[in-house]
C-alpha cells in the first residue's frame, strides 16, 4: 500500500531529476564545488543539488552571467533559482560566493515556443480545471486561497494580450515537469492501512516534496522581476507563478496536517501494567522458568515544538522543510496582495502559518508484530537468563525467566532493561522485577494500599492445610465448612480468574490469605474507592480495559488504577452465572443490615460503580462461591 501511495512521490522524483543542475556526491562545505550542470533555459526555475553541503540558510546570493540572482533552499541539499528570460545565450557560470565560491557551468538556451501560445498553455488551462473540480467544497483554507487565484488568473487570461500569453506560454514550457507534476498531483489524504511509523513516513515524504513544489511556485514569481518596467507582462508571470505557488502550498499544507495528527513518536512502553517511570514499590513477578502472560504496549505521540531540538533525521528534515515552507509564505502573501490591489473585485485570503503544537498527549497503541520487533528486551543478573520471548497474537507478552546458579537470597531481585527504536524515536528504561522458585503475588500500589493484582489462587490455608475442592453443586450447597472451586469447574479458568471459594473459607481461623496479606475489610473497600473518586466512579477506574474479559458494555472502563479487575462470575450453588459480566468480591466484615448475613464487594459491566451489597439484595448464603482479592497488611 505505502508504495502505492508514493507513486506520485517518484514521479515527482523523476520530474525534479530532470531539471537538476548540479550533483556532487558527499561535497563538504569547505571544499569548493566546480560541476558542470549542462543544459538550462530562459525562465526556467533550476534545481541545484549540493549533496552533502550543510544549507544553514533559506536564501543565498549568487551571480549568473554577471547578474545577481537569489537562489531558495527547497530542501536538505537543494537550492533554486531562475534563469533571466535575458540571460545571455551559450556558455555561463553561476558563482556562489557565500559556498566557497562553488561554480557551476551552464549552457543557456532559449525558450522557443513550437506551438501557439494557447495551445502551449492549453494542458496547463485543463489542469486548472481539473483541480477546481477536484477541490470542490473542500473548506480547507489553504485551498481557498488557491481556488481564489485560479479565479484571478482565469479572469486574467480572458483578457491577456498577446504578449503577455507569449510570456506565460514560454514560462509553462520552461517548467513543464514541475507546473505538470503540481498541478496533476491530486489533494486525496493518505488512505490505507498503515502503522504510525510508516503514516508519518509517507506524511513527511509527501510535505517535503510539496515544499519543494512551492519553492519552484516561488522561483517563478521572480522571474517577474526582470519585467518591473513592463507592467502588464510582470503581471501575467506573477499571476502564472502566484496559481502555481498556490496550488502547491494547497498541497503542502494538507501533507503537513497528515504529519501533525501522526503518532510519529514513541515516547514509553508499560508492561504488566507497570511503566519504566513507576516508583520502584511495584513490580513484576515471575515464577522461575514458567512462562509469565501479561500485556505490553507502547504509547505514542504526535511531534511537537520539543522536537525541534532532537537529532533523529527526519525530525530534523520535518522542521528544516517546515521553517522553508514558513518563509516562502511571505513570497506568495506578497504575490497575493498584488493580486488584490491589481484587481479589487478579488479578495484572495492571505495564507497562515499552520503552527506545530507546542506539547501533544501520548496514547496508548496496541503492539504489533512489526513494532515488537523493534523492541529488546533483556535482564542484566548473574543469576538470571531470558529463556524466551514473544508476542502472542492477542498482543500480549509471553516471557520466562529462570534461575541459574545459586542466587544468595530468593526472589531474586532484578530489572528488565528495555529499549526501543524506529525511523523517528528511540527510548528505553527498566521494569523492577522479582523471580522465585514459588509463585509470588503480583502486586500494585494505589494510594496508602497495596492490593493484589489478580484474585487469590491458593487452595491451602495459610498454615498448609488443604482447602477441598467440591464440583459437585448439591455437596456445595450442603456445606459448612470452606470449599473452593473453578467457574465452570474448569482448571483454565484459575490463572485468568483466580479461583472462587465460600464464605466458611473467607472466616476460617487458619486465614485465606497468604501471610503479610488479609482479606480487606468494608473500611479496606471504601478507603479504596474513596481514594478513586467514590463508588459511583471508582468501577470504570478498577476494570481491565476491552471485552476480553467483560463483555462490550464496559465500554467506558479505563483500569486507571491499576486494579485490573475481570468479570469473574460466580456460582449460587446451583449454577456458575454471569462470566465476564460481573464480579463479586468477599469483605471480611460482616453484612451492616439486618438480617444479611455476609459481605462482598460488586464490579458490574453496566455502570461506573464499585458498590458494596445492601439491603436490596438477597440473604447472600454462606455457601455462595466469590472471589477473593487481597490486601497487604
Amino acid at each position: 500500500m505505502r508504495k502505492y501511495l508514493l507513486k506520485s512521490l517518484v514521479l515527482f522524483i523523476a520530474a525534479m531529476a530532470v531539471m537538476v543542475s548540479c550533483s556532487k556526491d558527499d561535497a563538504k562545505e569547505n571544499e569548493q564545488i566546480d560541476q558542470n550542470g549542462g543544459e538550462v533555459f530562459r525562465y526556467q526555475a533550476v534545481t541545484i543539488n549540493l549533496n552533502g553541503v550543510d544549507l544553514s540558510q533559506n536564501e543565498y546570493e549568487a551571480t549568473f552571467a554577471g547578474e545577481q540572482v537569489i537562489l531558495k533552499k527547497s530542501g536538505v541539499n537543494t537550492l533554486i533559482f531562475a534563469v533571466s528570460p535575458n540571460a545571455p545565450l551559450g556558455k555561463t557560470d553561476l558563482v556562489i560566493s557565500s559556498l566557497n565560491s562553488a561554480t557551476i557551468h551552464y549552457d543557456v538556451k532559449d525558450t522557443a515556443l513550437t506551438d501557439t501560445p494557447e495551445n502551449t498553455l492549453s494542458p496547463f488551462l485543463g489542469s486548472l480545471d481539473n483541480y477546481t473540480n477536484e477541490v470542490g467544497v473542500s473548506t480547507f483554507p489553504e485551498y481557498q486561497t488557491s481556488l481564489g487565484l485560479i479565479s484571478a488568473f482565469n479572469s486574467f487570461y480572458t483578457d491577456a494580450d498577446a504578449e503577455q500569453k507569449e510570456v506565460m506560454a514560454k514560462l509553462y514550457k520552461a517548467n513543464k515537469a514541475s507546473f505538470d507534476y503540481i498541478m496533476m498531483s491530486g489533494i486525496n489524504g493518505i488512505t490505507g492501512r498503515f502503522t504510525p511509523t510508516d503514516f508519518a513516513t509517507v506524511s513527511l515524504d509527501l510535505f517535503r516534496a510539496c515544499v519543494e513544489g512551492v519553492v519552484i511556485g516561488a522561483a517563478v514569481i521572480g522571474v517577474s522581476n526582470w519585467f518591473i518596467s513592463n507592467p502588464p507582462l510582470f503581471t501575467a508571470i506573477k499571476i502564472v507563478g502566484a496559481v502555481l505557488a498556490g496550488v502547491a502550498l494547497g498541497l503542502c499544507a494538507e501533507r503537513l496536517r497528515d504529519f501533525l495528527v501522526a503518532k510519529s513518536n514513541a515516547v514509553k512502553l508499560s508492561f504488566s501494567s507497570l511503566f519504566g517511570t513507576n516508583d520502584r514499590s511495584s513490580f513484576v513477578s515471575f515464577q522461575n522458568d514458567v512462562s509469565l502472560v501479561a500485556p505490553i504496549n507502547t504509547y505514542r505521540r504526535s511531534v511537537d515544538m520539543s522536537d525541534a531540538e532532537s537529532d533523529n533525521t527526519l525530525m530534523t528534515l520535518f522542521f528544516g522543510s517546515y521553517a522553508i515552507y514558513n518563509d516562502t509564505l511571505n513570497t506568495i502573501n506578497n504575490a497575493i496582495d498584488y493580486i488584490n490591489n491589481y484587481n479589487p473585485f478579488d479578495d484572495i485570503p492571505n495564507l497562515v502559518t499552520r503552527q506545530i503544537p507546542v506539547t501533544s498527549q501520548a496514547e496508548q497503541e496496541v503492539m504489533t508484530q512489526e513494532i515488537f520487533q523493534k523492541l529488546e528486551l533483556s535482564v542484566n543478573h548473574p543469576n538470571l537468563e531470558i529463556v524466551s520471548k514473544s508476542l502472542q497474537s492477542n498482543g500480549q507478552l509471553n516471557m520466562k525467566i529462570k534461575i541459574i546458579g545459586t542466587p544468595s537470597s530468593l526472589p531474586v531481585e532484578s530489572f528488565l532493561n528495555y529499549s526501543y527504536s524506529d525511523e523517528f524515536s528511540s527510548f528505553s528504561g527498566t521494569l523492577p522485577i522479582k523471580v522465585g522458585n514459588e509463585e509470588l503475588i503480583q502486586e500494585v500500589v494505589i494510594g496508602t494500599q497495596t492490593w493484589m493484582l489478580k484474585n487469590l489462587n491458593v487452595s491451602t490455608y495459610r498454615n498448609g492445610d488443604i482447602i477441598p475442592q467440591v464440583q459437585d453443586p448439591t455437596q456445595w450447597r450442603n456445606l459448612t465448612t470452606g470449599a473452593w472451586c473453578y467457574y465452570e469447574n474448569n482448571s483454565a479458568n484459575g490463572p485468568v480468574y483466580g479461583k472462587l471459594y465460600n464464605r466458611y473459607a473467607v472466616n476460617d481461623s487458619r486465614g485465606l490469605a497468604p501471610v503479610g496479606w488479609h482479606i480487606p475489610s468494608d473500611d479496606d473497600w471504601l478507603t479504596l474507592v474513596n481514594n478513586l473518586g467514590g463508588i459511583n466512579v471508582a468501577g470504570d477506574k478498577m476494570k481491565e480495559v476491552g471485552s476480553t474479559h467483560w463483555t462490550s458494555l464496559n465500554a467506558n472502563a479505563t483500569n486507571s488504577s491499576g486494579f485490573t479487575g475481570l468479570g469473574c462470575g460466580f456460582t449460587n450453588g446451583y449454577g456458575f452465572l454471569s462470566i465476564n459480566e460481573i464480579t463479586l468480591m468477599w469483605s471480611s466484615s460482616p453484612s451492616p443490615v439486618e438480617g444479611y448475613t455476609d459481605r462482598y464487594w460488586v464490579l458490574d459491566d453496566e455502570n461506573s460503580k464499585c458498590k458494596p451489597s445492601n439491603s436490596n439484595s438477597v440473604t447472600t448464603p454462606s455457601n455462595s462461591g466469590y472471589s477473593v482479592r487481597c490486601m497487604k497488611d
